[in-house]
Formats: C-alpha cells, structure tokens, sequence
C-alpha cells in the first residue's frame, strides 16, 4: 500500500472515529441520543468505508510483477500470491492511466470486461505498454470489439 493511501485511511478512520464518539459521548451523562447523532453516526461510518474500500479496490487491480513472452501476460496483482495468465488476444485495448492530474501508468483491458493497472515506475511497464499496443494495432480488429 502507497503512504497516501495509508494516511488517506489514517484521516477517514479517525473521522469515523470522531463521528462515533461524538455520538456516544451524550450517554453516560444519561441523555438519550437523538435521531440527528445516530444518522451522523451512520453517514459518517458511510463515507469512511467508502472511501477506504475505494483505494483497496484500486489497489487489488494493481500489477506487481509481470512477464511477457509474446504470446501471453503473465503476472500478479497486489494481495494475490498466485499469477494470472492471459493471452496477447484476450487484449482488448491498453490505454493510459490517469490520477488526478498526470499519467501515473497503463490500465490493460481484457476482452471479457475485466481491468488491470500497471504502474508506470514499473520496470518495463512502459516498454509492456508500447509493446501490447503495437500488437493490438497489427492485429485487425474483431466485430465484437
């Protein structure tokens, strides 16, 4: 996991964290709590979550280790200890990545729908890149596509 991502799930727990006590804080001195704290309380364990599961769903699309000898990709995304293996032709289309404001790498979209992303600090991530597009541009392009 980036140190972003991790000081990112740092702020949005301690959010939550602060909504719950904030919440909790009117029962011991025997008040009950209202309707506006419990929705607050949901809301904000809500968007914590959301936010948290968001950059882990990034995050298990996310190649660490590849190799490519042609004719299929073989590689491993973050968590997963087994590689995968795809055909060159199950490619439909390789296309730059975008964060928030510059390319930060390739994502590699299969024929069935399903996506990878490949970081560009990656070694031979862009030559990978180059390479499975150039190959994507010499096969024709199938109806389905």
């Amino acid at each position: 996991m980036r140190l972003s991502n991790l000081y990112v799930c740092l702020v949005l727990f301690g959010i939550g964290a602060g909504i719950i006590y904030a919440c909790y804080a009117s029962v011991p001195t025997g008040t009950a709590m209202s309707s506006m704290n419990i929705a607050g309380m949901v809301i904000g364990t809500a968007f914590a979550t959301v936010g948290i599961g968001s950059i882990f769903w990034y995050d298990c699309k996310t190649i660490v280790q590849f190799a490519c000898d042609g004719t299929s990709l073989k590689f491993r995304r973050l968590g997963n200890t087994e590689p995968e293996t795809k055909a060159i032709s199950e490619i439909r289309h390789v296309e730059t990545w975008i964060g928030r404001s510059d390319a930060i790498g390739y994502e590699i979209v299969f024929r069935d729908g399903s996506r990878v992303y490949l970081r560009d600090f990656m070694t031979n991530a862009t030559l990978l890149a180059t390479e499975l597009g150039r190959n994507l541009r010499a096969t024709p392009a199938t109806e389905e596509d």
